[in-house]
Protein backbone atom coordinates (compact mmCIF):
# COMPACT_ATOMS: atom_id res chain seq x y z
CA UNK A 1 0.00 0.00 0.00
CA UNK A 2 1.38 3.58 -0.88
CA UNK A 3 1.88 5.29 2.30
CA UNK A 4 3.21 8.94 0.49
CA UNK A 5 0.19 10.71 1.53
CA UNK A 6 -0.30 9.35 4.80
CA UNK A 7 -0.69 11.94 7.39
CA UNK A 8 1.14 10.34 10.59
CA UNK A 9 -0.23 12.37 13.87
CA UNK A 10 0.03 10.10 16.22
CA UNK A 11 2.88 10.54 19.34
CA UNK A 12 3.28 8.96 22.81
CA UNK A 13 1.76 12.57 23.94
CA UNK A 14 -0.86 12.60 21.48
CA UNK A 15 -1.90 8.96 22.22
CA UNK A 16 -2.80 10.35 25.94
CA UNK A 17 -3.89 14.04 25.66
CA UNK A 18 -6.60 13.98 22.92
CA UNK A 19 -8.76 17.14 21.87
CA UNK A 20 -11.85 15.51 23.59
CA UNK A 21 -9.80 14.75 26.95
CA UNK A 22 -8.53 18.03 26.91
CA UNK A 23 -12.20 19.81 26.66
CA UNK A 24 -13.37 17.62 29.32
CA UNK A 25 -10.82 18.92 31.72
CA UNK A 26 -11.72 22.63 30.83
CA UNK A 27 -15.58 21.94 31.39
CA UNK A 28 -15.49 19.99 34.16
CA UNK A 29 -16.75 22.12 37.58
CA UNK A 30 -14.83 19.82 39.57
CA UNK A 31 -11.52 21.74 39.42
CA UNK A 32 -13.57 24.68 40.94
CA UNK A 33 -14.73 22.94 44.36
CA UNK A 34 -18.17 21.96 42.43
CA UNK A 35 -19.34 18.20 43.19
CA UNK A 36 -21.28 17.23 40.08
CA UNK A 37 -23.28 14.03 40.84
CA UNK A 38 -27.06 11.80 39.60
CA UNK A 39 -25.74 12.73 36.08
CA UNK A 40 -27.20 9.38 34.58
CA UNK A 41 -29.62 6.15 35.95
CA UNK A 42 -30.64 3.01 35.22
CA UNK A 43 -34.09 2.56 33.28
CA UNK A 44 -34.72 -0.39 36.37
CA UNK A 45 -33.66 -2.60 39.04
CA UNK A 46 -33.75 -5.44 36.39
CA UNK A 47 -31.84 -3.62 33.26
CA UNK A 48 -28.39 -2.80 33.26
CA UNK A 49 -28.96 0.13 30.82
CA UNK A 50 -27.87 3.77 31.77
CA UNK A 51 -29.56 6.64 30.56
CA UNK A 52 -28.13 10.13 30.67
CA UNK A 53 -29.96 12.92 32.27
CA UNK A 54 -30.87 16.47 31.81
CA UNK A 55 -28.72 19.06 33.71
CA UNK A 56 -31.73 20.70 35.55
CA UNK A 57 -31.54 16.78 37.01
CA UNK A 58 -28.15 17.24 38.07
CA UNK A 59 -27.53 17.37 42.13
CA UNK A 60 -24.57 19.85 42.65
CA UNK A 61 -22.80 20.72 45.70
CA UNK A 62 -21.06 24.58 46.23
CA UNK A 63 -17.87 24.22 47.86
CA UNK A 64 -17.57 20.51 48.19
CA UNK A 65 -13.61 20.66 48.33
CA UNK A 66 -10.89 22.96 47.77
CA UNK A 67 -10.73 24.57 44.53
CA UNK A 68 -7.59 23.88 42.23
CA UNK A 69 -8.53 27.30 39.81
CA UNK A 70 -10.69 30.72 40.45
CA UNK A 71 -14.01 30.76 39.41
CA UNK A 72 -13.30 33.76 37.33
CA UNK A 73 -10.97 32.03 34.86
CA UNK A 74 -13.54 28.95 34.69
CA UNK A 75 -15.82 30.99 33.51
CA UNK A 76 -13.76 32.50 31.23
CA UNK A 77 -12.58 29.28 29.29
CA UNK A 78 -16.75 28.67 29.18
CA UNK A 79 -16.92 31.35 27.33
CA UNK A 80 -14.64 30.78 24.28
CA UNK A 81 -15.99 27.72 24.14
CA UNK A 82 -19.89 28.54 23.48
CA UNK A 83 -18.39 31.62 21.22
CA UNK A 84 -16.33 28.83 19.04
CA UNK A 85 -19.58 26.97 19.26
CA UNK A 86 -21.91 30.04 17.93
CA UNK A 87 -19.67 30.13 14.98
CA UNK A 88 -19.73 27.06 14.31
CA UNK A 89 -23.18 27.26 14.11
CA UNK A 90 -23.60 30.12 12.35
CA UNK A 91 -21.56 28.94 8.90
CA UNK A 92 -23.42 27.50 6.08
CA UNK A 93 -25.02 23.96 5.81
CA UNK A 94 -23.78 22.24 2.38
CA UNK A 95 -26.11 19.59 1.48
CA UNK A 96 -23.52 16.72 2.11
CA UNK A 97 -22.00 17.77 5.13
CA UNK A 98 -23.57 15.43 7.34
CA UNK A 99 -22.95 12.09 5.06
CA UNK A 100 -19.71 12.19 4.00
CA UNK A 101 -16.99 9.97 5.54
CA UNK A 102 -13.54 8.46 4.64
CA UNK A 103 -13.05 4.93 3.38
CA UNK A 104 -10.21 4.05 4.71
CA UNK A 105 -10.38 5.48 8.49
CA UNK A 106 -13.99 5.56 8.33
CA UNK A 107 -14.14 8.96 9.78
CA UNK A 108 -16.24 11.81 8.68
CA UNK A 109 -14.95 13.65 5.67
CA UNK A 110 -15.29 17.81 6.79
CA UNK A 111 -15.77 20.68 4.33
CA UNK A 112 -13.05 23.83 4.50
CA UNK A 113 -13.19 27.01 2.73
CA UNK A 114 -9.94 28.25 0.93
CA UNK A 115 -9.26 31.21 -1.36
CA UNK A 116 -7.79 30.64 -4.39
CA UNK A 117 -7.01 34.03 -6.08
CA UNK A 118 -6.05 34.36 -9.88
CA UNK A 119 -4.24 37.69 -11.04
CA UNK A 120 -6.56 39.78 -9.25
CA UNK A 121 -9.68 38.01 -8.84
CA UNK A 122 -10.13 36.01 -5.34
CA UNK A 123 -12.76 32.96 -5.52
CA UNK A 124 -13.75 31.14 -2.20
CA UNK A 125 -14.07 27.49 -2.91
CA UNK A 126 -15.28 24.58 -0.65
CA UNK A 127 -12.93 21.47 -0.41
CA UNK A 128 -13.43 17.89 1.23
CA UNK A 129 -11.08 16.77 3.52
CA UNK A 130 -10.35 13.70 5.73
CA UNK A 131 -10.88 14.76 9.41
CA UNK A 132 -8.28 12.35 10.98
CA UNK A 133 -5.58 13.47 8.64
CA UNK A 134 -5.92 16.99 9.24
CA UNK A 135 -5.84 16.80 12.93
CA UNK A 136 -2.50 18.21 14.80
CA UNK A 137 -3.52 15.36 17.70
CA UNK A 138 -4.75 11.93 16.57
CA UNK A 139 -4.10 7.73 17.44
CA UNK A 140 -5.07 7.38 13.74
CA UNK A 141 -3.28 7.99 10.89
CA UNK A 142 -5.10 8.41 7.49
CA UNK A 143 -4.67 9.91 3.85
CA UNK A 144 -5.10 13.52 2.54
CA UNK A 145 -7.69 14.23 0.40
CA UNK A 146 -8.27 17.69 -1.29
CA UNK A 147 -11.84 17.52 -3.48
CA UNK A 148 -13.79 20.59 -4.78
CA UNK A 149 -16.97 20.18 -2.43
CA UNK A 150 -19.35 21.94 -5.49
CA UNK A 151 -18.07 19.46 -8.10
CA UNK A 152 -18.35 16.37 -5.84
CA UNK A 153 -21.30 17.96 -4.66
CA UNK A 154 -22.95 18.36 -8.40
CA UNK A 155 -21.51 15.25 -9.41
CA UNK A 156 -23.39 12.81 -6.47
CA UNK A 157 -27.07 14.72 -7.14
CA UNK A 158 -26.54 13.57 -10.78
CA UNK A 159 -25.84 10.22 -10.09
CA UNK A 160 -28.78 9.95 -7.65
CA UNK A 161 -31.03 11.15 -9.81
CA UNK A 162 -29.56 8.68 -12.45
CA UNK A 163 -30.61 5.42 -10.07
CA UNK A 164 -33.28 6.50 -9.45
CA UNK A 165 -34.41 6.79 -12.58
CA UNK A 166 -32.86 3.24 -13.98
CA UNK A 167 -35.00 1.66 -10.97
CA UNK A 168 -38.07 3.35 -11.58
CA UNK A 169 -37.94 2.43 -15.34
CA UNK A 170 -36.33 -1.21 -14.42
CA UNK A 171 -38.66 -4.18 -14.89
CA UNK A 172 -38.61 -4.74 -10.81
CA UNK A 173 -40.98 -1.82 -10.63
CA UNK A 174 -43.65 -2.51 -12.77
CA UNK A 175 -46.70 -1.16 -11.92
CA UNK A 176 -49.19 -3.79 -13.08
CA UNK A 177 -47.50 -6.49 -12.13
CA UNK A 178 -47.44 -5.12 -8.51
CA UNK A 179 -50.87 -4.36 -8.54
CA UNK A 180 -51.80 -7.91 -9.58
CA UNK A 181 -49.87 -9.39 -6.88
CA UNK A 182 -51.14 -7.30 -4.31
CA UNK A 183 -55.12 -8.90 -5.47
CA UNK A 184 -53.60 -12.30 -5.27
CA UNK A 185 -52.48 -11.74 -2.00
CA UNK A 186 -55.79 -10.04 -0.45
CA UNK A 187 -57.83 -13.21 -2.23
CA UNK A 188 -55.57 -15.62 -0.58
CA UNK A 189 -55.68 -13.74 2.35
CA UNK A 190 -59.61 -13.87 2.85
CA UNK A 191 -59.37 -17.64 1.87
CA UNK A 192 -56.98 -18.03 5.27
CA UNK A 193 -59.22 -15.83 6.91
CA UNK A 194 -62.16 -18.11 6.33
CA UNK A 195 -60.75 -21.69 6.99
CA UNK A 196 -59.15 -20.08 10.39
CA UNK A 197 -62.60 -19.12 11.43
CA UNK A 198 -64.29 -22.42 10.38
CA UNK A 199 -61.21 -24.37 12.11
CA UNK A 200 -61.77 -22.16 15.71
CA UNK A 201 -65.68 -23.38 15.10
CA UNK A 202 -64.75 -27.15 15.15
CA UNK A 203 -62.18 -26.56 17.80
CA UNK A 204 -64.64 -25.29 20.34
CA UNK A 205 -67.59 -27.90 19.61
CA UNK A 206 -64.72 -30.47 20.69
CA UNK A 207 -64.12 -28.64 23.49
CA UNK A 208 -67.65 -28.97 24.32
CA UNK A 209 -68.28 -32.84 23.80
CA UNK A 210 -65.26 -33.30 26.06
CA UNK A 211 -67.25 -31.64 28.67
CA UNK A 212 -70.32 -33.44 28.04
CA UNK A 213 -68.41 -36.49 28.20
CA UNK A 214 -66.73 -35.86 31.32
CA UNK A 215 -70.10 -35.11 32.88
CA UNK A 216 -71.68 -38.44 31.47
CA UNK A 217 -68.81 -40.37 33.30
CA UNK A 218 -68.94 -38.61 36.60
CA UNK A 219 -73.02 -39.51 36.59
CA UNK A 220 -72.08 -43.03 35.53
CA UNK A 221 -73.91 -42.79 31.64
CA UNK A 222 -70.42 -44.56 30.48
CA UNK A 223 -67.91 -46.68 32.00
CA UNK A 224 -64.66 -45.78 32.53
CA UNK A 225 -62.96 -47.64 29.85
CA UNK A 226 -65.40 -46.16 26.73
CA UNK A 227 -64.83 -42.18 28.15
CA UNK A 228 -61.05 -43.09 27.88
CA UNK A 229 -61.66 -44.18 24.45
CA UNK A 230 -63.69 -41.43 23.38
CA UNK A 231 -61.67 -38.80 25.36
CA UNK A 232 -58.83 -40.07 23.49
CA UNK A 233 -60.33 -39.81 20.11
CA UNK A 234 -61.69 -36.13 20.43
CA UNK A 235 -58.25 -34.87 21.97
CA UNK A 236 -56.57 -36.21 19.32
CA UNK A 237 -58.97 -34.46 16.69
CA UNK A 238 -58.62 -31.27 18.49
CA UNK A 239 -54.57 -31.39 18.41
CA UNK A 240 -54.56 -31.91 14.88
CA UNK A 241 -57.19 -28.80 14.39
CA UNK A 242 -54.76 -26.53 16.49
CA UNK A 243 -51.65 -27.16 14.65
CA UNK A 244 -53.64 -26.63 11.63
CA UNK A 245 -54.94 -23.22 13.21
CA UNK A 246 -51.38 -22.51 14.31
CA UNK A 247 -50.03 -23.40 10.76
CA UNK A 248 -52.94 -21.21 9.11
CA UNK A 249 -52.17 -18.49 11.32
CA UNK A 250 -48.51 -18.36 10.47
CA UNK A 251 -49.74 -17.89 6.86
CA UNK A 252 -51.60 -15.01 7.41
CA UNK A 253 -49.16 -13.15 9.23
CA UNK A 254 -46.57 -13.63 6.27
CA UNK A 255 -49.43 -12.13 4.29
CA UNK A 256 -49.97 -9.46 6.54
CA UNK A 257 -45.88 -8.87 6.32
CA UNK A 258 -45.75 -8.92 2.46
CA UNK A 259 -48.88 -6.46 2.46
CA UNK A 260 -47.04 -3.95 4.72
CA UNK A 261 -43.86 -4.48 2.48
CA UNK A 262 -45.61 -3.11 -0.63
CA UNK A 263 -47.32 -0.20 1.23
CA UNK A 264 -43.68 0.23 1.80
CA UNK A 265 -42.56 -0.06 -1.37
CA UNK A 266 -45.50 2.01 -3.32
CA UNK A 267 -44.25 4.85 -0.44
CA UNK A 268 -40.84 5.04 -1.78
CA UNK A 269 -41.91 4.88 -5.32
CA UNK A 270 -43.90 8.37 -4.60
CA UNK A 271 -41.01 9.73 -3.14
CA UNK A 272 -38.37 8.23 -5.68
CA UNK A 273 -40.49 10.21 -8.33
CA UNK A 274 -41.54 13.05 -6.56
CA UNK A 275 -37.55 13.72 -6.64
CA UNK A 276 -36.98 13.23 -10.30
CA UNK A 277 -39.80 15.18 -11.09
CA UNK A 278 -38.79 18.13 -9.01
CA UNK A 279 -35.28 17.73 -8.69
CA UNK A 280 -35.04 19.49 -5.43
CA UNK A 281 -32.59 17.61 -3.30
CA UNK A 282 -32.87 19.10 0.61
CA UNK A 283 -30.52 17.61 3.43
CA UNK A 284 -34.45 15.75 4.79
CA UNK A 285 -34.85 14.22 1.35
CA UNK A 286 -31.21 13.17 0.95
CA UNK A 287 -30.99 11.67 4.51
CA UNK A 288 -33.87 9.40 3.44
CA UNK A 289 -32.73 8.48 0.17
CA UNK A 290 -28.53 8.02 1.31
CA UNK A 291 -27.32 6.12 4.50
CA UNK A 292 -23.89 7.45 4.02
CA UNK A 293 -21.42 8.64 0.64
CA UNK A 294 -17.51 7.15 1.40
CA UNK A 295 -14.74 8.39 -0.40
CA UNK A 296 -11.28 7.10 -1.17
CA UNK A 297 -8.03 8.63 -1.84
CA UNK A 298 -8.34 8.01 -4.97
CA UNK A 299 -11.46 10.30 -5.14
CA UNK A 300 -13.46 6.97 -5.51
CA UNK A 301 -17.06 8.23 -4.59
CA UNK A 302 -19.60 4.92 -3.15
CA UNK A 303 -23.10 5.90 -2.52
CA UNK A 304 -24.51 4.02 -0.08
CA UNK A 305 -28.58 4.01 -0.67
CA UNK A 306 -31.18 3.42 2.36
CA UNK A 307 -32.92 1.28 -0.09
CA UNK A 308 -31.09 -1.78 -0.71
CA UNK A 309 -33.06 -1.39 -4.54
CA UNK A 310 -31.21 1.68 -4.99
CA UNK A 311 -27.91 0.10 -4.13
CA UNK A 312 -28.55 -2.79 -6.47
CA UNK A 313 -28.34 -0.42 -9.43
CA UNK A 314 -25.01 1.06 -8.57
CA UNK A 315 -23.98 4.31 -6.68
CA UNK A 316 -20.04 4.21 -7.82
CA UNK A 317 -18.40 8.02 -9.02
CA UNK A 318 -15.35 9.59 -9.27
CA UNK A 319 -14.85 12.84 -8.41
CA UNK A 320 -11.32 13.47 -10.63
Amino acid sequence: MDMSNVRKNKTAITDKWRHTTVKRILTNPIYIGKCVQNKTRKISYKSKRIIALSEDEYTITENHHEPIIDEITFNSVQKIFENHSNLKRGTDDPLLKSLLYCSHCHNKLYIVKKQDKYKDNVTIRRYVKCATASRKISNKTCYNQYINYKVLEQQVLDKISEVLEQYLNSTAFNDKKAIEKLVENSNTFAKLEKQDEQIKIEIDILSKKLKTLYSDRLNGIIEEQDYIEFSNSLVAQRKTLETTEKEIENEMKDFDIVEKNEMMRNEMKNLFRKVLNNKDYTKEILQQLVNKIEIDKDKNVFIHFAFKELNYCGGYINAE
